[in-house]
């Protein structure tokens, strides 16, 4: 979060001078995406009829309840995911020519006529405007180009028109889980905050519309901006495909790790009584699961016990498994005080930097316990799925 102060006195009617969404200043990055405009939203079927089928293919424009950021490679990818018991296929936009403007999927372009998208804000500003995302990052000194898609296309093949319909329903059933998958998996490989429910805060303005006047004598009031510039890392092509194919698998990211997610997405928002307990909770699951898998290597554990650390405090806990395992340094006795001082009687109200510290011992051993490395490596298993069925510890 960045902090400037300004005490310049603000004109009435005069706009803050904070740069506006999808305005791509030469060598600064956009700040907060602004809802697209289009000259003629709705596009024009080239031919009479339906977009049910074409060839036995079912087609679905399907808006994502979020932006997600990818890289530049990502742009016109077609991947290959399920649906329920269906095989389909997500297409992504692609660029219009060397213009940073995105436009509909290939898929579409015998049945859509792409409307003329143009700059909708500001004629002295790079600023395209598309229904199906806008530029982050674009060609910046210090950041890769990164690219926010808000909408794509499902198609289904071997659909006949007598079957349109059901499998329509199962894309209208279906799809919405597909992309909770795909979201928490996006949040925890890139670091990208997708919060619909409570979204992230990319500028505040302090001081903007206040008024103050001394002895009936108006006062200058100065602003103070907090402007937010991260968005995470984009998705490569390789790791978008395999997290694609992960939602479309129904895999479930591990729990230690949507803990993770979560204490992040509280603690740049302030909340840092939950992001401590977030960040303690997967601490203590790793912790129970290197014990587990202690107990199991030494085959003091079997397929049907549940081992004796299952009560524990978390105090104990870590001091029995910094016997046998190297615990990252971060790890302290006053992060385990800390936890237990807010969850129990004394209910204590954690500071910005105890709950980054926190956050930053449980991230620093989950990811000695149980990584998630690229995905987009080969043969990387997500979350423990290469184990074999029945032993302890990873999260399936």
């Amino acid at each position: 979060m960045l902090a400037k102060n300004v005490t310049e006195p603000e004109e009435e009617g005069s706009a803050a001078p904070i740069p506006r969404g999808q305005q791509l200043v030469k060598g600064s990055p956009a700040v907060q995406p602004i809802p697209p405009q289009t000259v003629d939203p709705t596009p024009r079927l080239r031919h009479p009829g339906t977009m049910a089928t074409v060839q036995n293919r079912l087609l679905v424009r399907y808006p994502l309840p979020v932006s997600i950021g990818v890289a530049l490679d990502v742009l016109g990818d077609v991947s290959a995911t399920r649906l329920g018991d269906r095989t389909a296929r997500v297409h992504l936009p692609r660029l219009r020519g060397e213009d940073p403007i995105l436009i509909q999927p290939a898929v579409l372009d015998p049945l859509i006529e792409e409307p003329s998208y143009v700059d909708g804000t500001d004629p002295e500003r790079d600023t395209p405007t598309s229904p199906w995302g806008w530029s982050l990052f674009w060609k910046t000194a210090d950041k890769q180009t990164s690219l926010a898609i808000s909408q794509v296309v499902v198609t289904l093949e071997q659909v006949a028109p007598a079957e349109a319909t059901d499998a329509l329903a199962v894309c209208c059933k279906e799809l919405p889980q597909w992309f909770s998958r795909l979201k928490d998996w996006c949040e925890i490989v890139t670091k990208q905050d997708l919060d619909i429910v409570a979204p992230r805060e990319r500028i505040r303005v302090d001081g903007k519309d206040w008024a103050c006047w001394h002895d009936g004598n108006p006062m200058q009031v100065s602003r103070q901006y907090f402007l937010d510039f991260d968005y995470g890392d984009p998705l490569s092509q390789p790791c978008w495909n395999r997290l694609v194919m992960l939602a479309g698998d129904g895999t479930l990211p591990p729990t230690e790790h949507l803990l993770l997610r979560d204490a992040r997405s509280a603690q740049v928002r302030g909340q840092f009584r939950r992001a401590v307990l977030d960040a303690a909770t997967a601490m203590e699951i790793m912790l129970g699961m290197l014990h587990k898998e202690h107990l199991w290597s030494t085959s003091a554990l079997t397929a049907n016990s549940s081992g004796s650390s299952e009560r524990w405090t978390l105090g104990k806990l870590r001091k029995v498994v910094a016997g046998f395992v190297t615990l990252p340094p971060s790890m302290t006795k006053d992060l385990i005080a800390l936890r237990n001082a807010v969850v129990h009687k004394s209910a204590k109200e954690p500071t910005d930097t105890e709950s980054k510290a926190m956050l930053a011992a449980a991230s620093d051993l989950v990811a000695i316990a149980n990584p998630i490395d690229d995905p987009a490596a080969p043969g990387w298993a997500a979350s423990g799925l290469d184990q074999p069925a029945g032993s302890p510890g990873r999260h399936r």
